[in-house]
């Protein structure tokens, strides 16, 4: 059936979507950071912040303790270590972090060690941007801006370009050229 579904000969013509430039995109996070919003949604800021556009769920599952079973920022060797079960892809992948970020992430996570989570420092299973004080940005038009940034780079080279699709925001490399 999906065979058959595929030969049919449909013409697409997807929306135009305005797509915030990069340096724009960072203004907001910004001014979004400086709002004062929850520990855990200046943690997802500052993960955005540092070129680490993940899917918000990505960022909700991971703790600074490997022992929590989740995804793990490896604060020692500097590496995000994203487990298959927590992502939409079902991929497991991991990348560098820069020093930077993790001595920031370090002074804002909570006890626990999770990234993002209730105040008490239990974990959430579902949270929205709005749920941690982040109100005019959504998660999309973070990733969507990265992503055209990235591949209008010159800085890089294209398998770099691809890597950071891939592993850093867990598309697969067509999405990424369709973005």
């Amino acid at each position: 059936r999906t065979a058959q579904l595929l030969a049919i000969p449909i013409e697409l013509n997807p929306s135009e979507k305005e797509i915030i430039p990069w340096d724009a995109m960072l203004d907001k996070l910004e001014k979004e950071k400086r709002e004062a919003c929850s520990r855990g949604g200046i943690c997802v800021l500052e993960t955005y912040l540092h070129g680490y556009p993940l899917r918000l769920g990505d960022i909700v599952h991971t703790s600074l303790k490997k022992e929590h079973n989740m995804n793990w920022l490896d604060t020692d060797s500097l590496t995000w270590f994203i487990r298959s079960s927590f992502t939409k892809q079902k991929k497991a992948r991991e990348f560098a972090v820069s020093q930077k970020f993790v001595d920031s992430i370090k002074k804002i996570c909570h006890p626990s060690g999770y990234m993002v989570c209730k105040r008490n420092g239990s974990p959430y299973k579902i949270v929205l941007l709005r749920t941690l004080g982040i109100n005019s940005v959504f998660v999309n038009d973070v990733r969507n801006s990265y992503e055209t940034f990235n591949h209008s780079r010159e800085d890089i080279t294209l398998e770099e370009k691809h890597r950071i699709s891939n592993d850093v925001l867990g598309h697969t490399s067509s999405i990424a050229i369709a973005h």
